[in-house]
């Protein structure tokens, strides 16, 4: 991205960029407004303050992006909603020539810019525990306006930050600078052999867009059958305990039995069999009393979602290493799960 260094003047070359609002983030100051291979991260207030006077008179939909924001930041009745104190800004300047080459130089910035902050988004998303939600998105041009909502969005629902609920409650994400280098550095190993693990990948977005507990634990699991099962079409269960464990470094038998029966109920029954209601409760641990919403939820934030996040990492690393596809990295488990047994 080309950075803009007249930010507080309107001059012809004002640019092409792309800004989506992340809620439920917490961005370290020293790497606020600093290029990261294709894109920054600036403060809400920075924008307000710089960039929507300058890009008003453009279109309506900035003047909408006013309104979202100071409505989300003064309005009593959203406040339980986390309030998008930073954005993600990439794009590029342009000459303000409204022409047919510039044009579609700009629709061309927008389409790379929205690849850079999807791909970025799911580096986020694997490299750390929490909810950092992206959601409405906004198109800065004097060449074209326009506002929309991206699909890869966490459910709002899902990082309600009301107190007294923290069951129902995903982390906060934090951003520190080791942090950006790190989320660069896997960015780049996962678009390396994006070819091979793409198919996991997407449903691993499509969890956070998904808007109840049943569908999250779905797209989990299925995360697992198209990498950790790829090779499948009998014991799944079985096959999910032992390569799953083997992934894990630990015997995680009881956690996938438990998902695995989990997911069995829902697709043939809508609802969670009172045998596995059981299990789940002695799992977890937890008082008599606890509703089974409550140790859903539970179970996705601190089990599901790690585990599925460490087994998407194994597969790119393996992939990275190899160039196998899916299928021979899985049976590879096998092999190295009979070499520890190995006498």
């Amino acid at each position: 991205m080309i950075k803009d260094t007249n930010t507080h003047n309107i001059s012809e070359d004002v640019g092409t960029y792309i800004f989506v609002p992340l809620y439920n983030v917490e961005i370290d100051s020293n790497i606020l407004g600093k290029e990261f291979h294709g894109f920054d991260i600036i403060s809400t207030s920075q924008f307000l303050n710089e960039y929507s006077p300058r890009f008003q008179t453009y279109g309506l939909s900035y003047q909408s992006l006013q309104l979202d924001w100071a409505l989300q930041h003064h309005i009593g009745a959203l406040e339980k909603y986390p309030v998008p104190k930073f954005i993600i800004r990439t794009g590029a300047k342009l000459p303000h020539i409204v022409d047919r080459k510039t044009n579609n130089q700009a629709h061309n910035i927008i389409k790379q810019g929205f690849n850079c902050i999807v791909n970025y988004l799911m580096a986020m998303r694997l490299y750390r525990t929490g909810n950092i939600q992206i959601e409405r998105y906004y198109v800065v041009s004097p060449e074209m306006t326009g506002t929309g909502f991206l699909t890869e969005s966490t459910v709002r629902e899902y990082i309600v930050l009301s107190d007294g609920y923290s069951n129902e409650c995903w982390s906060k994400y934090k951003i520190t600078k080791d942090d950006i280098k790190n989320i660069v550095a896997l960015c780049k190993k996962m678009n390396s052999v994006i070819d091979i693990i793409s198919i996991p990948l997407a449903y691993f977005q499509e969890y956070y867009s998904a808007k109840n507990t049943f569908d999250k634990i779905l797209k989990l699991v299925t995360v697992w059958e198209c990498s950790i099962l790829n090779d499948c079409r009998s014991e799944l269960t079985y096959k999910l305990q032992i390569r799953g464990s083997k992934i894990l470094g630990e015997n995680a038998s009881k956690f996938f039995n438990i998902a695995y029966s989990l997911r069995s109920d829902i697709v043939h029954t809508g609802k969670a069999s009172n045998d596995v209601q059981k299990q789940l409760k002695k799992f977890l641990n937890v008082s008599d009393d606890k509703n089974l919403a409550d140790m859903l939820l539970i179970f996705i934030r601190d089990y599901m979602e790690p585990v599925t996040r460490k087994v998407l990492l194994y597969f790119i690393d393996e992939a990275s290493r190899t160039h196998a596809n899916l299928e021979k990295i899985a049976k590879s488990i096998d092999i190295d799960v009979f070499d520890t047994f190995e006498i």
